[in-house]
């Protein structure tokens, strides 16, 4: 079956990857499955080897990726459409989230955020408006280091 990209997904990540950030992506669930909808996406473009699915998509996969990768909390970014599996680990592990909420939100996803962020927490309508989120920030941080 096939699957359809999200809305303006490509054209992000083509501004993200024009800015110069390193793109990493997480999902969760089954390898065989999450690995085709990678293929069928084309997104080893973006992310090369940078691809990173776990079973259970929790804080603690994060931080085990975030172990294995050279990260400043400055400068490290969540973006995603999930508060439990992709907003709150982020912010329990002191990293920047942007939310892009999805129009069908399964109850599942609903969670709330008792955690304080230790960085930004952000949330969009639109995916279009995470490349200047991000290039703001990492301005701002330029400056202030």
């Amino acid at each position: 079956m096939p699957i359809e990209p999200l809305p303006n997904m490509y054209e992000v990540l083509d501004k993200l990857k024009e800015q110069g950030h390193d793109l990493y992506l997480h999902t969760g669930g089954d390898e065989e499955n999450q690995g085709r909808k990678i293929v069928q996406l084309e997104l080893a473009k973006y992310f090369e080897k940078r691809v990173f699915i776990s079973e259970q998509k929790d804080t603690s996969a994060l931080k085990e990726i975030l172990n294995q990768i050279k990260y400043d909390p400055k400068k490290t970014w969540m973006i995603g459409n999930s508060l439990k599996t992709d907003i709150r680990p982020a912010v329990e592990v002191g990293i920047h989230a942007i939310h892009v909420p999805s129009e069908l939100e399964w109850s599942y996803n609903q969670v709330k955020i008792d955690v304080a962020p230790k960085g930004k927490l952000i949330t969009v309508n639109s995916l279009l408006e995470v490349p200047e989120i991000i290039q703001k920030q990492a301005q701002e941080t330029v400056v202030s280091t």
